[in-house]
């Protein structure tokens, strides 16, 4: 079987710590990977929730996380 590799965005350092971000604005939504910019939407559905986090990967591709810190700024 073939195992196809996902591309991982420039900013992300293979084998390194990573940092991720995300920042809401109102209904705009950044994310971030090592303070670069790396995707961003706007969601008109959802009004209200909580602060979560959750990670995977997608198809048969392998990864490893660690978590060392979590924090969370409101209204800065």
């Amino acid at each position: 079987m073939c195992r196809k590799k996902t591309q991982l965005p420039p900013s992300v350092r293979p084998g390194e710590v990573n940092r991720l971000g995300v920042r809401a604005d109102g209904k705009r939504y950044r994310f971030f990977i090592n303070d670069v910019l790396a995707h961003e939407l706007v969601d008109y559905h959802l009004t209200e929730g909580i602060v979560g986090m959750a990670m995977g990967v997608m198809g048969e591709n392998e990864a490893e996380f660690h978590v060392d810190s979590f924090q969370l700024y409101v209204g800065y």
